[in-house]
């Protein structure tokens, strides 16, 4: 038998775990919770996701939306820990 794609795909797995628990302590960001979360849904239950959201019953938490130029303010507001959902920094597009 050969292990080898599964022994690879553990390895990778358990790498991006670890990197995700650690790196953004190294780099001197906020301390976060790595939580695994899979599920595998089947196609009926992703047509009602999909369902649900075009029908805007099912949204994702949004705490604040700031300009690019307010990144070091939305920064501050992720390290200070009182987002309680996503903080979203809008990036403009050149024309």
């Amino acid at each position: 038998m050969n292990f080898g794609a599964s022994t690879h795909s553990i390895w990778l797995t358990l790498f991006y775990i670890i990197s995700n628990f650690f790196w953004p302590r190294i780099l001197g960001g906020v301390p976060r919770k790595y939580l695994w979360f899979q599920q595998n849904a089947k196609p009926h239950q992703q047509d009602l996701l999909v369902s649900l959201i075009e029908e805007g019953k099912l949204k994702g938490v949004v705490d604040k939306v700031y300009d690019f130029e307010d990144a070091v303010q939305a920064y501050e507001y992720v390290e200070s820990k009182r987002a309680r959902g996503k903080v979203i920094v809008k990036v403009e597009k050149e024309e």
